[in-house]
């Protein structure tokens, strides 16, 4: 919590002091979590080796463990008859971005963004993957379609929060990401792939459609 006080006299805020307020906030809370982050990787430092689940450079799960938690997940979820959605959120014009500002700050942008949506994404048993270079996966257990499009929402907002100068970029000045949804109840005769390539479809759409947007994939059903 940031707090902030007129000590002369009563005063009303001005709008744009509120916005940088806002930006302060998000910034300090990216390295609160940085810290965390980096606080835990050094207590289990050679877990992580020798299981080979985390992204070196994000400290965030990588594909591989995104993918035997979707298993996991997905049969649970089967059982309780309970929804799963997933989120494949992509960086917007990423390669010029790297071409623009060179490899060390299009790390940090990849750092930055991936601390981003693991900060909307807090629930225990959310979970935040770097699924490929620029793109990031996100399995939202026990979430319908309108829950995920509200956190899809806030995930967008966050990266726009971060103002990352992306000047060249054809869309906007700042780092933006496209993000693909979908959402089922699983089923054995769905395989978890079909909802990730679902999402996945829905994310190249939204990036088709100019990025910095939200689109939801096609309706999956299961054969009888």
């Amino acid at each position: 919590m940031l707090l902030l006080h007129s000590c002369s006299h009563p005063r009303a805020w001005l709008g744009e002091e509120i916005e940088f307020l806002d930006v302060l906030c998000n910034q300090m809370a990216i390295a609160i979590h940085q810290y965390d982050l980096d606080r835990d990787l050094t207590i289990s430092q050679k877990q992580i080796q020798a299981n080979n689940t985390t992204d070196e450079l994000t400290l965030i799960p990588n594909a591989k463990y995104f993918e035997q938690v979707l298993e996991k997940e997905w049969q649970r979820l089967a059982r309780e008859d309970l929804p799963l959605t997933i989120l494949m959120c992509r960086i917007d014009f990423f390669d010029l971005y790297r071409e623009t500002y060179g490899d060390e700050l299009a790390k940090q942008c990849l750092q930055q963004v991936s601390w981003a949506i693991a900060l909307v994404c807090q629930r225990p048993a959310d979970l935040v993957a770097r699924y490929k270079e620029e793109e990031f996966g996100v399995i939202l257990p026990n979430t319908d379609l309108d829950g995920a499009l509200f956190i899809a929402d806030q995930v967008l907002s966050s990266i726009q929060k971060l103002k990352m100068n992306h000047l060249q970029s054809p869309i906007d000045q700042h780092v933006s990401i496209s993000i693909g949804i979908n959402s089922m109840v699983p089923t054995l005769a769905v395989l978890p792939d079909d909802l990730v390539n679902s999402a996945r479809l829905a994310l190249s759409k939204a990036i088709q459609l100019g990025g910095n947007r939200i689109t939801m994939g096609e309706m999956l059903c299961a054969l009888d």
